[in-house]
């Protein structure tokens, strides 16, 4: 068969390694491209794989810019059925705050180019990232029209330090779960897994691993003061100041942004409050914002005020809306949120460092997007409802809505608590559809052979 690699960072030294073991393992035919943004990936991308065919998007981009217009940007809804356009392009964080001529031609580009990698080498697996930007979205709108077939591998949930599991679409659904999970026998061996786990789960808090680097709060560094001059310094770098590289343009003004964080957060600390359990709550945990979570998953509610104010309009006079705010990267949210819930005064701002796992026990329901929350309060059986497009939509408990405005009482009223054989069955289903391996960011060999089992278990159809 013949791959085609998204090799962005981290990506370009993966990439190389997991084709490689592709085919002395599975398929000593297989046919390799690999998809870089510009030269600097590129040369890591054949620092691994010398024999690399590479083709780099800022190049083809450039070549044909004068091509890509207003017309054919029309021709591609059209011909790749992603109408209403607009909706994929809302989707990528590096790419909404352009102005509309320049945004038109870069999502010709990216279409075009995708056209002509994947017809020119005859691709059958587009293997990438979960889709988080419009140049993977676009490559698995090509794909699909086409027949490549696209594929993604993500820390599985419950299991993150050690198991993935396969994603064939851009909601990061789990490639190999068998959604009448509830019917089937599963063998003791299982079970006991399964019940483990949860057991495990429900007497202890663990923090996720990323808490390790995000879950800090933010100090002063002397390094910050330097960092006004870096920016200067970073805004000669040509890879950060190419208009057809869309994910680097510009990129130098970032720099300064741990700077911006610090001061911000000394700001906002003022609008955080301690939770008070006395009272009834519905908890949502606000999404790190911009990522795939929001932009991709659940759109509508990207501006996640939209989604706070439905549910401060919607609760009874004896219950308030508890919203944390999330500890990565702290300083990172515009200060408009924060003034803006002010002005509700049934939704209280809680600290992020207050136990999340304490606020899920004592709330009344959690409500999440496509946050973690929500399926660590399914485990504990706590209503949930859930905003966005993930996995776990079909998990017992879950209360999926498009609308809550209206509808909470109602849909309180409905729900029942699930049994814990029904939760137990879930998780069998989810652990047959995770793999041993570990995300991207670990490229050893016994990793990438664990990684390779899973995604070509996925392609051939096998567990």
């Amino acid at each position: 068969m013949n791959y085609c690699f998204n090799s962005r960072p981290a990506f370009d030294v993966y990439t190389p390694k997991i084709f490689l073991d592709i085919k002395k393992r599975y398929d000593k035919d297989a046919q390799g491209v690999f998809i870089t943004t510009n030269k600097r990936e590129t040369e890591l991308v054949r620092k691994t794989y010398p024999e690399a065919i590479t083709c780099e998007t800022s190049a083809y981009i450039r070549e044909h810019w004068n091509e890509f217009s207003f017309e054919k940007f029309c021709v591609y809804e059209k011909k790749y059925d992603c109408a209403p356009l607009w909706n994929y392009i809302y989707t990528d964080r590096f790419l909404v705050n352009r102005d509309y001529d320049y945004v038109v031609k870069i999502t010709c580009g990216l279409f075009s180019f995708f056209e002509y990698v994947f017809t020119k080498y005859h691709i059958d697996i587009y293997y990438s990232e979960c889709i988080a930007t419009l140049q993977c979205y676009v490559a698995y709108l090509v794909g699909k029209k086409i027949g490549a077939k696209y594929y993604g591998q993500t820390s599985a949930r419950g299991k993150s330090g050690t198991h993935m599991h396969v994603i064939d679409n851009p909601y990061e659904n789990l490639v190999g779960f068998d959604t009448n999970y509830k019917n089937i026998q599963y063998a003791q061996e299982e079970i006991k897994e399964a019940k483990d786990f949860l057991e495990d789960f429900r007497k202890h808090d663990v923090a996720p691993a990323y808490m390790a680097v995000t879950g800090k709060k933010p100090k002063f560094r002397l390094k910050y003061l330097l960092l006004p001059l870096y920016r200067v310094v970073k805004s000669f770098d040509k890879n950060l100041t190419d208009p057809y590289s869309y994910m680097y343009y510009e990129g130098y003004k970032t720099v300064t942004d741990q700077l911006k964080f610090y001061l911000r957060y000394q700001r906002c600390k003022r609008y955080y409050h301690k939770a008070d359990y006395s009272k009834k709550f519905v908890y949502f945990p606000l999404h790190y914002e911009p990522e795939a979570s929001t932009l991709v998953c659940a759109l509508k509610y990207e501006k996640q005020i939209m989604y706070i104010d439905s549910w401060a309009k919607s609760l009874p006079a004896d219950t308030m809306l508890y919203v944390k705010e999330h500890y990565a990267v702290l300083g990172h949210r515009e200060m408009t949120l924060y003034k803006e819930l002010k002005k509700y005064p049934n939704v209280v701002m809680i600290d992020p460092w207050e136990s999340s796992r304490k606020l899920i026990e004592n709330a009344v329901a959690v409500t999440t997007l496509t946050g973690t929350a929500g399926w660590e309060a399914m485990l504990l059986q706590k209503p949930v409802f859930l905003g966005g497009n993930v996995y776990f939509d079909n998990a017992p408990g879950i209360i999926k809505i498009d609308d809550i405005y209206g509808n909470y009482l109602l849909l309180m009223s409905t729900w029942k608590k699930p049994d814990d054989e029904d939760i137990i069955k879930y998780l069998c289903a989810c652990f047959r559809a995770y793999h041993p391996g570990i995300d991207w960011y670990a490229d050893s060999d016994e990793n990438i052979s664990l990684v390779v089992d899973g995604l070509m278990g996925a392609i051939n159809g096998k567990k």
